[in-house]
């Protein structure tokens, strides 16, 4: 696995853009969005594991 870490907007460090690519199309079926922030951590960051998405 690439670990290239993203941010996302809603302030979750993500492994890599796939990971987070995933996210948003969850967030999506539920009528939220959610985009890349930056790439890199995000400060203060909540780590994304695969029970918080």
């Amino acid at each position: 696995m690439l670990r290239s870490p993203v941010c996302g907007t809603n302030g979750r460090t993500y492994p890599n853009v796939c990971f987070l690519q995933c996210a948003i199309r969850n967030e999506a079926k539920h009528g939220r969005q959610l985009k890349l922030k930056r790439n890199g951590i995000c400060k203060k960051s909540v780590k994304f594991n695969k029970h918080n998405t």
